[in-house]
């Protein structure tokens, strides 16, 4: 009858660590020359580290620290952990394409794994070409592997955490500043012509961030939203003036012209007050600065385009769209 319970197999590490003969004391004595005592050579699991930590790839770079936290981990388990480093690929640097290089990489994961004393290896692995080279390695050397990738937290997270949170938000505010203006005007002309003036102003708010040379980062996206609101502001003004006109008889050619003359003054102050409110934050430098300031920008260069629309854009497209009337100048019977 068979045995259900076969004895163990031998480790593959013994074939290096476990030998009584000469070669076996040599295997032995160049690990322990690096201050490994005796007793880790007791017939426990010898753990390899493959380890791409490497300054020119970010996703990696911090792969030093975790390396010893993960020899931590190995010892209190019983393992003995030795760390090897493999070909680390970073998109960010390497040229052309660290895609060239991605079979380099699982060549030099599955050779270093197969010719070494290992028993079982840890992958310490972050960027999308170093990730599949490092399993695609391991997997040929038919080990148990565990793999490891950092989730960061702190700013980092609550930053992905607002991204996540602005792929709601941007559309929804953007619906509701159209239903807004739809209720307000019950024509969806003006309010298709008002809302023009979002895209504009937000080119604004692009050259402004690409002058001061700023990131689009979560402050900077709320700044779009808020600039969404007050880029309507201005238009508001003149189409409210312009459909007074029309109401009251005035043909299309004199009603433009003479809503323009007149609400030139409103939208300047208008653009204004909106736009040296934010100086202070725009120039700022103490606590919190790194938040304000790209809002302002934003809101700054939004505002500037968002007028310039208001004042020369916006009154060729009624022009545009409105159906000739006959002139009729106030006063005439």
């Amino acid at each position: 009858m068979a045995d259900k319970n076969p004895p163990p197999k031998p480790r593959r590490s013994a074939a290096w660590f476990g030998r009584d003969d000469r070669d076996g004391f040599i295997y032995r004595s160049w690990v322990k020359n690096r201050g490994v005592p005796n007793d880790q050579f007791d017939g426990r699991p010898v753990i390899g580290i493959c380890n791409t930590y490497s300054e020119l790839t970010p996703c990696n770079s911090h792969f030093r620290t975790l390396a010893e936290q993960v020899k931590i981990g190995v010892w209190e388990a019983g393992g003995f952990p030795l760390e090897f480093p493999v070909m680390s690929l970073g998109e960010t640097l390497m040229r052309p394409t660290a895609m060239l290089y991605r079979n380099l990489a699982s060549m030099d994961v599955e050779e270093s794994i197969r010719d070494n004393p290992l028993d079982g290896v840890v992958l310490l692995m972050g960027c999308d070409k170093t990730t599949p080279a490092l399993l695609m390695g391991a997997a040929s050397v038919d080990l148990p592997a565990a793999t490891y990738r950092v989730e960061w937290g702190g700013q980092f997270e609550n930053m992905q955490r607002a991204q996540k949170r602005l792929t709601i938000v941007v559309p929804l505010a953007l619906l509701l500043i159209v239903a807004l203006l739809y209720v307000t005007y019950r024509n969806v002309a003006d309010t298709l012509l008002l809302f023009v003036s979002v895209p504009f102003a937000c080119v604004g708010g692009i050259w402004a961030l690409a002058f001061r040379e700023m990131p689009l980062s979560i402050s900077a996206a709320v700044g779009f939203i808020t600039l969404s609101g007050v880029s309507v502001l201005n238009g508001m003004v003149l189409a409210s003036a312009l459909r007074e006109r029309l109401a009251r008889g005035t043909s299309r050619d004199v009603a433009i012209e003479e809503t323009a003359s007149a609400s030139l003054r409103t939208i300047i102050m208008t653009a204004l007050v909106a736009s040296l409110g934010f100086i202070p934050m725009a120039i700022s430098e103490g606590t919190g600065a790194e938040v304000q300031r790209p809002l302002a920008t934003v809101v700054i260069g939004g505002v500037i385009t968002s007028t310039l629309f208001t004042l020369f854009v916006l009154p060729a497209l009624y022009r545009l769209v409105l159906r000739v009337s006959p002139a009729v100048r106030p006063g005439n019977d």
